[in-house]
């Protein structure tokens, strides 16, 4: 069989590939020795934007395995055309939430989180974001009351909110 394996870089490891780090997906079953070409398909979905590195551990039935080389993959906000493209996860939250962010163009941007009232109650972020560079920024949920919450970026050409639950 092949085991589908995964890297994602820079979330929380070095991404240099140590054994520790890579995270089995799933397995594709193989065709045995064959003299003919055969084609494997495995699909990963809702990957998180930023830089994922994928390889394939071969094992063989006497249980000897070999890798593939390592392919990487980097994962951008659709289209291109949006001045920035976030996410807010998980949510609902209980104890910490995330907002990923990526801007299509270096730009400043301010991310604070709002009560339903309209008052601000934490400032995520507010700087500058660099072309291309996925930030991930914590919601610290687990100091706030339980409620509805509205997390609200700012920048030269965005003006955007996203409801969020804290329970």
């Amino acid at each position: 069989h092949l085991e589908v394996q995964h890297l994602e870089v820079g979330n929380g490891n070095a991404g240099d590939g140590s054994e520790a780090a890579w995270q089995v997906l799933g397995w594709v079953d193989g065709h045995g020795t064959t003299a003919e070409a055969q084609t494997y398909r495995y699909r990963t979905r809702g990957l998180a934007l930023g830089t994922h590195r994928y390889r394939l551990r071969q094992v063989d039935f006497d249980g000897t395995f070999a890798y593939s080389p390592t392919v990487e993959v980097r994962v951008m906000p659709g289209g291109g055309d949006a001045p920035v493209t976030w996410s807010v996860y998980p949510n609902p939250m209980r104890k910490t939430g995330t907002v990923e962010v990526v801007a299509a163009r270096t730009q400043p941007v301010r991310i604070a989180l709002f009560d339903v009232l309209g008052r601000r109650v934490a400032l995520l972020h507010d700087g500058p974001l660099h072309a291309g560079s996925v930030r991930r920024l914590p919601i610290p949920a687990s100091t706030l009351p339980r409620g509805l919450y509205v997390v609200r970026a700012e920048g030269p050409a965005l003006v955007a909110a996203q409801p969020v639950v804290v329970r």
